[in-house]
């Protein structure tokens, strides 16, 4: 990383133990994943909305589940950084990416 991240990026590397982050990780795999369907196209990425759900094809926001109980420690701690309460935190979009190739179309074996 370079010596000064650019304006208005905040770098935190500790700001999760390694056994937070495992535990997090745990959870997360854990999460039902839903593909994205954008303009009739499957996006080659999957999600999980708490708080508030968008949909891809209509446009539209409504309520979501609740964010759940495991990462209300890592939204406390978002707060913290951005300066606001937890509370005012009221969406959170988990996103799950494919492996690179998948993405790019290019097998990074081979340089890609």
């Amino acid at each position: 990383m370079a010596a000064e991240p650019p304006d208005g990026f905040l770098y935190r590397p500790d700001l999760l133990s390694a056994i937070e982050e495992t535990e997090l990780v745990t959870h997360v795999r854990a999460l039902d994943f839903a593909a994205i369907q954008m303009r009739g196209q499957i996006a080659r990425r999957r999600t999980v909305h708490f708080g508030w759900i968008y949909g891809y094809e209509s446009w539209r926001i409504e309520p979501g589940p609740p964010i759940p109980d495991f990462l209300l420690p890592l939204r406390a701690q978002a707060a913290a950084l951005a300066g606001v309460k937890p509370a005012d935190l009221v969406e959170v979009l988990v996103t799950e990416y494919v492996h690179f190739h998948e993405i790019s179309g290019l097998d990074p074996g081979q340089g890609g």
